[in-house]
């Protein structure tokens, strides 16, 4: 632990951080044709590479439709580069 004393020719490990660790953003409520905006704008403020695709998602609520309900990995996950992001985006029921 920090400030503990240790005597000379003690083996140390020391771990050092970039920062806090990127996570998935809450992209709830976004619209469909937004998702390359996102996953650039993210891709560039974090350096990396992130994949993506949608997958298609029925619902009765018309608010929903186009819009991104969810993504997997969901809001908060630690991402890093090489992880792709699923988005969960509301369409028409056959029944709507």
């Amino acid at each position: 632990a920090a400030g503990t004393p240790v005597r000379q020719g003690t083996v140390v490990t020391v771990e050092v951080s970039s920062g806090i660790a990127p996570v998935i953003p809450d992209w709830r409520g976004e619209l469909r044709y937004e998702i390359p905006y996102l996953i650039y704008d993210l891709n560039q403020e974090l350096g990396i590479q992130l994949t993506w695709t949608v997958e298609e998602v029925g619902t009765p609520d018309e608010q929903l439709w186009n819009h991104v309900i969810d993504t997997v990995p969901s809001t908060g996950t630690v991402i890093d580069a090489t992880d792709q992001i699923t988005f969960l985006v509301g369409v028409p029921t056959e029944e709507s």
